[in-house]
């Protein structure tokens, strides 16, 4: 389950300046969701916390037509984004859960999980990002229009 974040500008010339190069630049507008994309992922993957790397290297690009969807596909992704409440973990597929402590092995029929505050990486990474993609549309509409960068 891929964490979404959506940013959402309501700005009425951008949309059809984006309808207007989908129509006549075809390839500039599929070069902006590719940059876009692009920036946006490898921003990501520098921000997502790293144990052993799956969550990392999960974060996927995929373009459907218009839109491009960027994020992770590790499904405990939405725990480390948003973090989790204190709870009971019980083993599932065995009699006991086991796990190491400052390199002891440890067995419990069940523990009490503190919670985790959340990390935040994809919402830091649109905020990071955000200032970027306007620079890069900004860039892509003068050459587009204006012949210059």
């Amino acid at each position: 389950m891929p964490v979404s974040v959506e940013v959402d500008l309501d700005m009425e010339p951008f949309q059809k300046w984006v309808e207007r190069v989908k129509r006549e630049a075809p390839k500039v507008f599929d070069e902006l969701l590719d940059r876009s994309s692009s920036l946006i992922a490898e921003t990501m993957r520098m921000k997502a916390p790293v144990r052993g790397g799956f969550l990392r290297d999960s974060i996927i690009i995929r373009k459907s037509g218009d839109t491009v969807e960027v994020g992770p596909k590790a499904p405990y992704a939405p725990y480390v984004e948003f973090g989790t409440r204190p709870h009971i973990i019980e083993p599932v597929q065995a009699s006991v859960l086991a796990f190491e402590i400052d390199g002891q092995a440890v067995f419990a029929k069940r523990v009490q999980h503190p919670g985790f505050p959340g990390r935040f990486f994809v919402k830091s990474t649109s905020e990071e990002c955000l200032p970027k993609l306007q620079e890069l549309v900004l860039n892509l509409y003068c050459q587009l229009f204006y012949g210059e960068v």
